[in-house]
């Protein structure tokens, strides 16, 4: 498999993604086994987010394992794209997490 998958996003971006991991973690009642999976690495990129956002920057760099990409890249087609948003609705972190997930497929097709 590939390596790390490297991104970036703007601190607006970058703090709502975790408000939206956040939001998911408190509104699944019982995960089955994969959400479980999905869940941890979230968890995860949540701790990145929250470690690297004490430093403030317009920017943020996000390293991601093969596991928390794929874990993002389903956050978004399981919760945001399809639960949150129902395609009526565009940010500019779906926008943004829609160009991620697009590279992450293509990394780790």
């Amino acid at each position: 498999m590939a390596s790390n998958f490297k991104t970036t996003f703007g601190k607006d971006d970058f703090s709502a993604l975790n408000q939206v991991i956040k939001y998911v973690f408190e509104n699944i009642p019982e995960p089955q086994i994969e959400e479980q999976l999905m869940l941890a690495c979230l968890a995860e990129i949540s701790l990145q987010i929250e470690k690297k956002m004490l430093e403030f920057k317009t920017e943020y760099k996000l390293n991601l394992s093969a596991a928390q990409a794929i874990a993002l890249r389903m956050l978004y087609h399981e919760y945001i794209l399809i639960g949150f948003t129902k395609g009526n609705l565009v940010s500019s972190l779906d926008v943004k997490l829609l160009t991620v997930c697009n590279q992450i497929h293509k990394l780790y097709q």
